[in-house]
């Protein structure tokens, strides 16, 4: 009950936030159905919030599996650190200032690359160089999942650069959302005019 409080606390707070309640069981469910059954060694979470997501991907490391967590807001990184696990790298800062730091640090062969934020709204050449330099990070059998979605603007962008992209809609969530899922092995080749 604590976290969900803080959550509401902090969304209340901070106009970035994208969503005014944690994630519920079921779009958490939904978000990670096509990963069912699919190892998961390296993760990036854009936008983890107060953690709900995260915890559930941590279940699903191996004991040498890394998270990587971009969060904006440090209310909500604090609550991230409570949840004390090595495996778990939290970052403190936004994915258009944070992805060019991962670059130099020549992050690569991600498994599962999963986002909460608020995609709308970010500018439009924004959203394409998120989403390029997302494709870039996975392995060659990765995804991108972008979830809490409230339109399914994100599927637009991701379509310039992957073959194949699923939406789903979550009715059981507050707010209901669309939940849109990228694979790498069915992206496009990048384009170059970023």
């Amino acid at each position: 009950m604590r976290t969900k409080q803080n959550f509401i606390r902090v969304a209340l707070s901070d106009f970035n936030v994208g969503a005014l309640a944690e994630s519920s069981q079921y779009i958490i469910r939904e978000a990670l159905r096509s990963q069912e059954g699919k190892p998961l060694k390296k993760i990036i979470e854009y936008g983890p919030g107060n953690g709900v997501m995260t915890k559930v991907l941590l279940q699903r490391l191996p004991a040498d599996g890394q998270l990587i967590a971009i969060e904006s807001n440090r209310d909500f990184v604090e609550l991230l650190r409570e949840i004390g696990d090595p495996r778990l790298r939290i970052i403190c800062g936004t994915i258009q200032d944070i992805i060019p730091t991962l670059q130099k640090e020549g992050l690569q062969g991600i498994d599962l690359i999963v986002s909460s934020i608020p995609f709308s709204w970010l500018s439009q050449e924004a959203r394409k160089e998120v989403i390029s330099n997302s494709s870039e990070f996975l392995a060659k059998d990765g995804s991108l999942i972008f979830f809490h979605q409230y339109i399914p603007i994100a599927a637009l962008s991701l379509r310039e650069f992957f073959k194949k992209v699923s939406i789903s809609f979550v009715l059981r969530n507050m707010f209901p959302c669309f939940v849109i899922v990228a694979h790498k092995s069915n992206a496009k080749r990048t384009n170059p005019n970023i």
